[in-house]
């Protein structure tokens, strides 16, 4: 039965594999795939039942390649490539709680993206970013309004809405109005709003927070804004309207697998972390456990941590600075609890040139491993 098990997860592996090759080739998959593809999905989704760290993620067959479960009275629900990556709910009940406190709709969904799904393979968080889906943007310009002036944590900082707003937010509401006037974004355009805030979250300490609103048209739920993101990265809160995206399209599936791909290659010379990141988002998709394997336990290495906690430090501070002084003073206790952390970390220049040349050789020799089995499935089928 195991052998019978690995077999078939090699098998589902080199499907995603020829997506992948499809996409680099800009060639469409054959309809045999992208008619088999929802069972596939489902096939991996089954296949990783209770394989987060909570043992509590369950298939959905409501939504296809989606695993569920209840964190108090929200259920969220994560597409399959990050369940054995996700968080326990230590940290996913304080990322919900913000994810909440931040949100300006009420339809559509809030999604958790960025290193927060990746946090229980040892991935330091040095920020919680959500992405909003909404399908009536009626309200949108009061609703943002309303959002940024409250007056505690999560403190909106920045709005971006085809410029920098900052408070006392001279303009926003104007440019907000203008863009809920020309309606949901068409295929080929995209106008998403930008939220950052300040916020201090349970285990994780003061933390900054993003909130990247994207208004859909719901006959057309993946044109316009939503080619800003990919839903394979997004563990969705239900806020009673289920998942907002589907993950059974193969030429998003290979957009996605094909940006990773890209990005490893553009950012291994400049931003080996970022780039070992986006290589365990491929790992999620294919059957390579020894790299998968290297590369969570390159994510644990301490000097990581103090990196990605620098990295927070600097984002909260300048995050800080654009505050007017009445807000700064509300912000000011978690920043001295920010400051004292940074304080203890000591980091040091040598031990980030060490790390740094580890994740180097281990993003280098995962892009050529994923670029010499993409290679092999071209040249089986020729």
């Amino acid at each position: 039965m195991c052998a019978e098990k690995n077999l078939a997860s090699q098998e589902l592996s080199s499907d995603f594999l020829q997506v992948l090759r499809d996409a680099q080739l800009n060639q469409a998959s054959s309809p045999q795939l992208i008619n088999q593809l929802p069972a596939l999905l489902s096939q991996r989704a089954r296949e990783l039942e209770r394989a987060d760290l909570d043992e509590q993620l369950v298939t959905n067959s409501n939504f296809q390649g989606y695993l569920s479960r209840w964190i108090g009275e929200h259920q969220i629900h994560v597409p399959f490539p990050l369940v054995p990556y996700l968080p326990s709910v230590e940290v996913l009940l304080p990322a919900i709680k913000i994810a909440i406190a931040i949100a300006v709709g009420t339809d559509g969904c809030i999604c958790i993206s960025g290193s927060t799904v990746f946090a229980g393979s040892g991935l330091h968080v040095s920020d919680l970013d959500f992405c909003e889906y909404l399908f009536n943007a009626t309200s949108l310009a009061e609703a943002v309004m309303e959002q940024i002036q409250r007056p505690e944590l999560p403190l909106a900082s920045v709005v971006k809405c085809g410029q920098d707003f900052t408070s006392p937010w001279s303009g926003l509401h104007g440019a907000l109005a203008s863009l809920v006037g020309r309606g949901p974004p068409t295929e080929n355009e995209a106008r998403p709003i930008k939220l950052d805030f300040l916020a201090e979250a349970e285990a994780l300490g003061p933390i900054p927070a993003t909130n990247v609103i994207l208004w859909l048209d719901q006959t057309a739920s993946e044109a316009g804004n939503a080619r800003r993101s990919f839903a394979y990265q997004e563990a969705v809160i239900d806020r009673g309207h289920g998942v907002a995206r589907t993950l059974a399209l193969a030429d998003r599936l290979g957009a996605y697998l094909k940006f990773l791909c890209e990005q490893i290659e553009e950012l291994k010379a400049t931003d080996t972390l970022k780039a070992l990141k986006r290589g365990l988002c491929v790992l999620s998709f294919l059957n390579l456990e020894e790299w998968t394997e290297t590369v969570c336990t390159a994510l644990k290495n301490p000097v990581i941590g103090k990196i990605s906690r620098l990295k927070r430090f600097q984002k909260l501070e300048r995050l800080f600075l654009m505050l007017s002084d009445d807000r700064k003073n509300i912000c000011e206790p978690a920043m001295q609890i920010a400051r004292q952390n940074i304080s203890i970390d000591n980091l040091q220049p040598k031990d980030v040139q060490t790390v740094q040349d580890i994740m180097s050789a281990i993003v280098n020799g995962l892009s050529t491993e994923i670029a010499e089995r993409t290679a092999e499935l071209g040249a089986s089928h020729e």
